[in-house]
């Protein structure tokens, strides 16, 4: 189990530490007393390590205020007792209780702290959780007994980190508390009022054999339900059968109690261990948002989400008691549920594509992971070429394992473009598949129809990512839920079929595209639900064709500020010749190749010329084919506002030259401009509004083109001036 550590005591960035009894940290010579003992902890220069076993909500802070406790990874304890090694030996012999100390150091001061181990963490919900859970642990673990000067303080305190020590000594090294035991004390401890734990039916087969196991040969015959047999447990009974087996426990027709429980007659110990295994079976699948339940039978079924009144009839439906029994203040079904909301407890559930399932943190909130997309299997190792080269793609294995993709991926030409294609794919795909998705650049594969732009996204890109959705009013700004969008790997949008965005979407596609990429976010909303900014890792793909109406609605500015961003790869003009008659037929052969294809881009080594430098943002570099980027620079925005100022002022020529304004300036405030260009080009500045024309003007301004800003010094209204023969 790891530890958390820190270098001193005024320090909040943790780190961790394996197996503390394994280092060695020195102490300055000159701390004497135990005020200097306290100021060199508290000094910042002090390079030394500090434990815990709490984790707060961002695991690299400690535990504070604003950093509240998450997880409880095991116990370290204070005693205010002078250690003496001998004591080893007594604390093997003769426990306080069931479970003991793996490991007792000695502090500076020569005290002793005791650490006991966990089978794995525990979640904790908060600090109130953790001291309740504390206060809890001192009880079952009897910290009392197990040594004098227990400080009961310094255990319920979340946030105190401990001094690594001079000395370990190893108790029982390989001993810890078992999962199931942590989780019945975690939700005993969430109990705002401290009741008795509730007696689940233990089966009668476990019972049965506990009972030969502490009274060999007490009880004879089959012990099952409605049994009778002697009071087995008491040595003086004598009736053969004056005791009846139920299933809470045994009913006497002898004796001073008519009747006896389980937990009474076998222990607490013995009862915990099915209690916490019969809410750990519940709680371990089953998460809270704050409104519904989210369940999930194995680990690898997806989430469904429930209301309370189909949780608890699953409850009664698994044996858990829905009716309050005499004594109690609330039922079996009451008791789980209550657990759940208070121990496993989320912010939201959403879909974090690539990521493993169940709990994720994102920006310090807990979120259930609800994503089903898996990216594709490639081929068991055996069955790939070692070392694969892009030689091998196209030729030799390439042809016989893939032929159909061989095919489609003919470079003819051009090999570097397809090596970026192939690194752009290989690299969101690997890391996908690790579950250790990178941001990537959107790509456009801009070519004639018909040559296999929509069959790659659907039937090819889609599949190795694990799935495909037609984003194209989201990314044009038309609409804004997203649940079906964030929980795919791959967002395109298809020109090719008269989807792209208008020139007035144009602003709002740049933006969303390029915030998407950059920033690996996407604000998840469903509707009639609530809204939540969600990491999103996945890529998106445009294909438009050569057309002027679809280059100019697709293809980006590819300025400086986006040139990293973006790809632009111009698809071949020879149509695809390798189709089968059906989509049915492709479907099959695709799914024959896609796993060798997968394994390949596995193994592949992308050439030198593909990988990223620098910031190393996007891991490949982008790559922008010439032709596609002189289309770009003409069909963006800037440039057809450009060509329509030019228009205009061609047109109005003659009354600058007889001086009507100064020669050689055009000097207008933005409504006029606006209106002025919309006499010249009606059909292009319809689309254009007066904020977007604003945003073209000084984006043209900085590219050097002939366009300054003015104040009217009795107005203060803004000018625009523009150069007539620039």
């Amino acid at each position: 189990m790891k530890f958390l550590a820190i270098k001193n005591h005024v320090a909040t960035a943790t780190m961790e530490i394996e197996k503390p009894w394994e280092h060695t940290f020195k102490y300055p010579e000159l701390l004497a007393t135990k005020e200097a003992w306290r100021q060199w902890c508290r000094d910042t220069n002090t390079e030394h390590c500090f434990l815990s076993c709490v984790e707060g909500m961002a695991a690299s802070t400690r535990v504070g205020d604003d950093n509240k406790v998450f997880m409880s990874r095991g116990l370290l304890v204070d005693y205010d007792t002078v250690w003496d090694p001998a004591t080893v030996d007594k604390l093997k012999k003769k426990r306080a209780a069931e479970y003991g100390p793996q490991y007792v150091a000695t502090t500076f001061s020569d005290n002793a702290r005791a650490y006991y181990a966990y089978e794995k963490p525990i979640l904790i919900s908060g600090t109130k959780h953790y001291k309740a859970f504390a206060r809890l642990l001192t009880k079952k673990l009897k910290l009392v007994k197990v040594l004098a000067g227990f400080e009961p303080e310094a255990l319920e305190d979340p946030s105190k980190y401990y001094d690594i020590g001079k000395t370990w000594y190893a108790v029982e090294p390989d001993k810890c508390i078992p999962f199931n035991v942590l989780t019945l004390w975690a939700y005993e401890a969430s109990k705002t009022v401290t009741l008795a734990p509730a007696e689940y039916k233990i089966p009668l087969e476990a019972v049965a054999e506990e009972v030969a196991r502490r009274w060999p040969g007490r009880w004879t015959g089959d012990f099952v339900l409605g049994s009778r047999g002697i009071r087995f447990w008491d040595p003086s009974a004598n009736n053969a059968s004056a005791a009846v087996v139920t299933t809470e426990g045994m009913l006497c027709f002898t004796g001073g109690q008519p009747f006896i429980g389980w937990r009474e007659l076998l222990g607490s110990q013995f009862v915990e261990k099915f209690e916490a295994s019969k809410i750990a079976q519940v709680a371990e699948h089953t998460w809270y948002d704050g409104r519904q339940f989210w369940r999930q039978a194995e680990d690898t079924d997806p989430w469904l989400v429930t209301s309370k009144d189909d949780f608890n009839q699953s409850l009664r439906f698994h044996g858990f008691d829905p009716v309050r029994q005499k004594g109690k203040t609330c039922s079996e079904v009451d008791e789980v549920e209550y657990q759940i909301k208070s121990s496993r407890r989320v912010d939201a559930a959403a879909p974090f594509i690539y990521r493993p399932t169940g709990l994720f943190l994102h920006n310090n909130k807990r979120f259930l992971n609800i994503a089903r997309v898996k990216c594709m299997t490639p081929v068991p190792e055996a069955l790939r070429k070692p070392n694969p080269t892009f030689k091998d793609l196209q030729e030799n294995c390439g042809r016989l394992l893939y032929p159909f993709l061989c095919n489609f991926f003919d470079p003819v030409d051009d090999n570097v473009q397809l090596w970026h294609f192939l690194a752009w794919l290989q690299y969101a795909y690997v890391n996908a598949l690790r579950q250790q998705p990178k941001r990537g650049q959107q790509i456009v594969c801009a070519g004639p129809g018909s040559t296999g732009k929509t069959f790659m996204i659907q039937a090819i890109l889609g599949p190795i990512l694990g799935g495909r959705a037609k984003a194209d009013d989201f990314l044009a700004g038309r609409s804004k839920w997203t649940e079906d969008l964030a929980a795919v790997g791959l967002l395109y949008l298809d020109d090719s079929e008269g989807a792209g965005p208008t020139q007035s979407d144009m602003v709002a596609f740049t933006q969303r595209v390029k915030g998407l990429v950059a920033n690996g976010e996407l604000m998840y909303a469903v509707k009639f639900g609530s809204e939540v900014v969600i990491e999103w890792l996945g890529r998106i793909i445009v294909a438009c064709n050569l057309e002027e109406n679809s280059i100019h609605r697709t293809l980006p500015d590819v300025s400086l500020s986006a040139q990293n961003k973006v790809m632009l790869f111009r698809v071949n003009d020879n149509k695809f010749q390798g189709f089968c008659k059906t989509d049915e037929e492709n479907r099959i052969i695709l799914a024959e190749e896609l796993p060798y294809f997968c394994g390949w881009m596995l193994d592949w080594k992308a050439p030198a010329c593909t990988v990223e430098r620098g910031e190393h943002r996007f891991g490949v570099n982008a790559y922008h084919h010439p032709e596609l980027v002189a289309k770009a620079g003409r069909g963006s925005n800037d440039e057809l506002v450009w060509n329509a100022m030019c228009s205009m002022l061609e047109a109005r020529s003659e009354n600058f030259k007889a001086g009507q304004v100064g020669n050689t300036d055009y000097k207008a405030d933005i409504i006029h401009v606006h209106a002025d260009l919309v006499t010249v080009n009606p059909s292009f500045m319809r689309d254009i509004k007066v904020q977007t024309l604003v945003r073209c003007l000084h984006s043209l301004k900085s590219k050097g083109k002939a366009i300054t800003l003015e104040t009217n010094p009795t107005t203060g209204q803004e000018i625009w001036c523009i150069k007539i023969n620039n």
